[in-house]
C-alpha cells in the first residue's frame, strides 16, 4: 500500500476546506437571495398598488366606435406621456379600458364594473344618451366622470359628479344660426336628428331652431330616425327635400352623416348641408366622399392649428396609432392632463372634484379653457369645412351657401 506523501495531504485538506467553504457560502446566500426575491416581489406589488387607476368608457364597437376608439387612443396617449415622465408624484398611471357599446344596459353594468375595481375616475362616456344613463351611477358612488364629448345642454347648471371638457351645444347651434341667418340668403332650413342620441341632438336643434326663427328664418321639416336598426336613408332624403329647403342641418354621427348626405346628393346636388361637431371624424370624409365636400359646422377643435403644443400631439398621435386625430382623441387626452394637474395640486382623491373645480382654469393644448362651479365648460368654436377630403377652418363672412 503506498503511504500518501505530504503534498497529497496538503491537497486533500485544502479540496475538503473550500468544498466546506462553497457549503458554508451557499448557506449563507441563498436566505440572501430569497429575501431580496421577496423585497422585489413586495415592491412590484406596492408599485401595482400605489399605481393610480383611471377608468375610461365609450363605445368601442358598433355604430359610434369612432368616438370611442379615437377618446381611447387619446387616453392612452397622455397616460404613456405622463408616465415617461415620472407619472404623478412619482406614482404611474394606469388606464382600465371597457367598450359601453352605447347600450343603457352595457353602460351600467361598466360604469358599475370600473367602480367596483378602484378607479379614481372615469373618462367617459362619449355621448350624451350613455351619460344620462350613467349619471345616477357615479353621483351615487362619488366618482368623477369627465366626459372629453358630451355637449347636451340636460346637463348644464347642476351640482353633480358629471364634469366635461366639451361645451353645451346650445350656443354652438346659435352660432351656426347666426352665420346661416346673417352670412347667407338661407332662410327655409329641414333638418334631420337621430334620437338614439335624443340628449344631444334635440337640444342642439332646439337652440338653432329658437334662434334661426327669432331671425326670420323657418325649419320647414324635421325628420327623425332611431338606431338600432337600419335606416333607409334613401328615403330619409327624400322627406328632408319635400319641402324644398334652401339648407340642410344634420344632426346624427359621422358615419349616418355620410350615408345621408351621399342620398340627398343622389337627390339635389347643389342644397347646402350642415351638421355638428359630433360627426367631424375621420369617418365623415372616408364614408361621405365628394358628398361632403362643402359642409359646414362649428366646433372647438381646430385641425389646421400650426401651433407647437398640438402639432407636437398630432405627430405623437399618428406615430402612435398610425392616423390623424380627431376632436374626440384630443378632448380625451386633455381630460386624462385635468385629473393630473388636480392630483398634482391634491393627492386625496376623494375630493378630486372640489380640487377639479377650485382650481377651474387649465391650458389645453390648442387653448385655455375654465370648468365652472358645475362642472361646464365655454370653449371658443371655429367655423370648418371640408375641402379637397381635409378638414379646413374657414372665416365666417364666407358665404355657405355659394
Amino acid at each position: 500500500m503506498e503511504i500518501p506523501g505530504i503534498a497529497d495531504i496538503v491537497r486533500k485538506i485544502d479540496v475538503e476546506s473550500h468544498a466546506e467553504m462553497q457549503v458554508q457560502t451557499m448557506k449563507s446566500v441563498i436566505p440572501a437571495l430569497l429575501g431580496l426575491a421577496l423585497f422585489l416581489s413586495v415592491l412590484s406589488c406596492q408599485r401595482a398598488e400605489d399605481s393610480l387607476k383611471l377608468g375610461f368608457v365609450g363605445p368601442l364597437s358598433g355604430h359610434w366606435a369612432d368616438l370611442g376608439v379615437a377618446g381611447r387612443n387619446g387616453a392612452l396617449l397622455a397616460i404613456e406621456k405622463i408616465n415617461s415622465s415620472g407619472g404623478i408624484k412619482g406614482r404611474m398611471l394606469e388606464l382600465v379600458v371597457r367598450d359601453d357599446r352605447n347600450d343603457p344596459v352595457t353602460v351600467k353594468a361598466v360604469d358599475n364594473e370600473l367602480i367596483r375595481s378602484g378607479v379614481a375616475a372615469i373618462i367617459g362616456h362619449m355621448t350624451s344618451s350613455a351619460a344620462e344613463t350613467a349619471l345616477p351611477i357615479v353621483n351615487k358612488a362619488r366618482i368623477v366622470m369627465l366626459s372629453p364629448t358630451v355637449s347636451s345642454t340636460d346637463f348644464n347648471g347642476i351640482d353633480d359628479y358629471f364634469l366635461r371638457i366639451n361645451p353645451a351645444n346650445q350656443g354652438v347651434a346659435r352660432k351656426l344660426s347666426e352665420l346661416i341667418a346673417t352670412g347667407t340668403p338661407i332662410r327655409r332650413v329641414a333638418a334631420i336628428c337621430d334620437l338614439s342620441n335624443r340628449s344631444n341632438t334635440e337640444s342642439y336643434l332646439t337652440g338653432f331652431r329658437t334662434d334661426f326663427e327669432n331671425r326670420g328664418g323657418k325649419v320647414v321639416n324635421v325628420t327623425t330616425f332611431n338606431h338600432p336598426g337600419e335606416p333607409h336613408f334613401f328615403e330619409l332624403a327624400s322627406k328632408l327635400l319635400q319641402q324644398k329647403p334652401e339648407g340642410i342641418l344634420i344632426l346624427a354621427s359621422a358615419l349616418d352623416t355620410a350615408l345621408l348626405a351621399q342620398q340627398i346628393r343622389k337627390q339635389d346636388k347643389m342644397v347646402p348641408l350642415f351638421t355638428t361637431g359630433w360627426s367631424a371624424s375621420e369617418d365623415l370624409i372616408s364614408n361621405g366622399g365628394s358628398a361632403v365636400e362643402g359642409i359646414r359646422f362649428f366646433q372647438t377643435f381646430n385641425q389646421n392649428d400650426t401651433g407647437t403644443a398640438y402639432t407636437a400631439f398630432k405627430e405623437s398621435y399618428r406615430k402612435r396609432f398610425g392616423v390623424t386625430p380627431s376632436f374626440a382623441a384630443l378632448n380625451a387626452y386633455e381630460c386624462i392632463l385635468v385629473i393630473s394637474e388636480a392630483v398634482a395640486v391634491n393627492d386625496d382623491l376623494a375630493k378630486l372634484k372640489e380640487t377639479i373645480l377650485a382650481k377651474g382654469s387649465f391650458r389645453g393644448v390648442q387653448a385655455e379653457f375654465a370648468i365652472d362651479r358645475y362642472g361646464d365648460t365655454v370653449r371658443k368654436p371655429f367655423l370648418m369645412t371640408i375641402k379637397d377630403g381635409r378638414f379646413i377652418q374657414i372665416t365666417p363672412d364666407r358665404n355657405p351657401g355659394s
